[in-house]
């Protein structure tokens, strides 16, 4: 889809509610139209990476124990963005070719384009935690081997959380200008979650 975007001349897109199919599975409805009147349908579909579960296997010494809380932490933020990744860079394309003098639009377009420099500048353990945790413990946690500069993920989980705020505030203030609910709420990562639990 995402190079479809970049093809065809788009008069509008939409992202449908999104549908619980399992635990670890969330099916979006998606469509668009370009402007040669071609309509396109598809399913977006987000599963869950089953390298989140609880790390009960490894014992991690007490001073590390908060480097791999970490480590999960940002292996949730890739689970969650890696299987939409591509379509949310057309997205935030989209939302930078609109020009508006809205400040709070404004404050969306950049918060998105944060959040996906974030996402990518994530360590390449986030992507399956469990086992970079089980490399390092065989490696005996030492310092040279470390799955990740601890000090900087800090640092970039908590922009994470700040811009998630912000898209959090941007999704509000649509929804309170009259935009329709669903986009309104899907505009912020935390909206799209909360939609995906009420339909479970």
């Amino acid at each position: 889809m995402a190079q479809q975007g970049h093809k065809r001349s788009l008069v509008y897109t939409q992202l449908g509610d999104p549908v619980r199919k399992s635990s670890s599975k969330i099916v979006f409805a998606y469509r668009d139209r370009s402007t040669s009147n071609v309509l396109c349908t598809a399913r977006i579909v987000v599963v869950a990476q089953s390298s989140l579960k609880v790390c009960d296997q490894v014992s991690v010494p007490r001073s590390h124990r908060g480097d791999v809380r970490l480590l999960v932490k940002a292996g949730g933020a890739w689970a969650f963005y890696s299987p939409l990744r591509s379509r949310l860079g057309t997205f935030a394309s989209q939302l930078d070719n609109v020009s508006t003098g809205d400040p709070n639009l404004t404050r969306g377009q950049k918060s998105w384009d944060k959040t996906l420099v974030l996402f990518d500048s994530l360590p390449a353990a986030a992507a399956n935690p469990c086992r970079a945790v089980q490399k390092w413990a065989d490696n005996g946690f030492s310092s040279d081997t470390a799955p990740a500069d601890f000090g900087e993920l800090k640092v970039e989980l908590d922009q994470f959380a700040a811009e998630s705020r912000a898209l959090d505030q941007v999704s509000k203030y649509l929804d309170d200008a009259g935009v329709l609910p669903t986009p309104a709420r899907a505009f912020a990562p935390n909206g799209l979650l909360a939609l995906a639990l009420q339909k479970h």
